[in-house]
This record gives structure tokens, C-alpha cells and sequence, in this order.
């Protein structure tokens, strides 16, 4: 599964590649980009997101986010070897495998989050600042869209606010 960070390379390479036809299309599309399901990744279809206002974060390059690199555990976990074999083999697999890809980006994910809470939300700072600047302003998407990750539902095939719960929060 690529990240939005491959879209320039892999967009160059697909023109590289064509006919001077192709090279004048004037839309690249890109799908799903918006927000699906965390707890059923492998459910990727354009036409039942959790949200249109919202970005799938499986396209975050997690290793370009820069708490990433004051992280010491998720430093660690993506230096193991174990680790890097996973991460191969998804990279390997002939077709994308979005759970396989989900539960290695949630793994270092939820090591820099709890590092940004630490760091930042905890101790007030400008960054922390920012960060609720940003949820006051996108406040009932972001609650609704995310639901901060509290899936009720056992059910996998269960999809939309009815697999969450409706409490809002604030983490």
C-alpha cells in the first residue's frame, strides 16, 4: 500500500512510462483517500467511507512524521529485525494486504502518539497548543470520524457510527 509520499515518484514513473498522449491526462486518480474503518482496513471501497471530510490515515508514511524521530520505542520497534521482516513482506506481497499494512503503521502510530502526549499534551506546550486549536476547529468531524478509535461492535462486518461509540472524545 503506498503513502502519499509515493505519489510524486510513482505518478513520474507511470508518465515516464506512457505514450505523449498519457502524458497530457490532466487528473491522476487516487482511491479511497478518504477516512475508512480502522477496526476492517481490508474493507477499502470508495463508496463507504467513514467520512468524505476526513483522510485515510493508512496513507500516512509514519516514518516521515517528525515525533517519529524524538520516539525512542518506535525507533527501536522499526530497527528489529522482526520488524523489518514484516515490513518486507507486506512491501513483497503481490497484492495489497491493507490489514497486514494497518497493523504495522498502528504499532509505531500508537508509540509516537503516546510519546506526542507525553511530550506535549501533558506538559501544555505550543504544540499541544495547536493540537487542540486543530480539534476545537475540525471538532465534530474529527470526534465523529475517528471516535478516537473505541469500536464497540465485535463485528468486523458491521460498518458506520453504529460500529462506535458515540461519546465524543478528547485524548
Amino acid at each position: 500500500m503506498g503513502m502519499m509520499s509515493d505519489a510524486p515518484q510513482k505518478i513520474a514513473g507511470s508518465v515516464a512510462q506512457t505514450d505523449d498522449a498519457a502524458r497530457d491526462a490532466g487528473v491522476i486518480g487516487l482511491n479511497p483517500l478518504h477516512a475508512l474503518y480502522p477496526h476492517n482496513p481490508a474493507h477499502a471501497s470508495p463508496y463507504s467511507p467513514s467520512s468524505r471530510l476526513m483522510l485515510n490515515v493508512q496513507y500516512l508514511d509514519v516514518e516521515a512524521i517528525d515525533d517519529l524521530r524524538d520516539c525512542e520505542p518506535a525507533r527501536e520497534l522499526l530497527g528489529e529485525p522482526a520488524f523489518q521482516a514484516r515490513l518486507e513482506a507486506l512491501r513483497e506481497a503481490p497484492l495489497v494486504d491493507y490489514s497486514g499494512v494497518w497493523a504495522v503503521k498502528l504499532e509505531l502510530l500508537e508509540l509516537v502518539y503516546a510519546h506526542f502526549r507525553a511530550r506535549h499534551l501533558e506538559r501544555g506546550s505550543t504544540r499541544a497548543q495547536q493540537f487542540r486549536a486543530f480539534q476545537a476547529a475540525r471538532g465534530e468531524p474529527v470526534s465523529a470520524d475517528r471516535n478516537c478509535g473505541r469500536k464497540v461492535t465485535k463485528n468486523s462486518a458491521t460498518f458506520g457510527l453504529s460500529a462506535f461509540d458515540r461519546k465524543p472524545c478528547r485524548r
